[in-house]
């Protein structure tokens, strides 16, 4: 699994579904495992910006602006975050899109 930068292009994988859990968490699971996962607010917000496949680099601008969040954090937290999500296969990461796409 090659790691990924700014230039990756993210999406959801298919086969999980999404659920409120209260208190502003939702919860994934992976009907093909039964495995859950639970996002916070802010990783459910990620997660539904993911339904459109981007590049790491524009979801950053996004949140940046949302949030109000230093740059180079944003973008550390956020490839940790989706480094996790691929780790655990809920979202697909393209590297051969986005070298075409630059």
């Amino acid at each position: 699994m090659a790691a990924m930068d700014l230039d990756t292009v993210v999406a959801q994988c298919a086969g999980l579904v999404m659920a409120d859990i209260g208190g502003n968490q939702k919860a994934l699971m992976d009907v093909e495992t039964g495995t859950y996962f639970v996002l916070n607010p802010l990783g459910a917000d990620i997660w539904a910006r993911l339904e459109t496949p981007r590049r790491v680099a524009d979801l950053c601008e996004e949140l940046c602006t949302a949030y109000a969040v230093e740059r180079e954090i944003c973008r550390a937290d956020t490839l940790a975050f989706l480094g996790r999500l691929q780790r655990d296969n809920l979202v697909r990461a393209d590297h051969a899109q986005a070298s075409q796409a630059a």
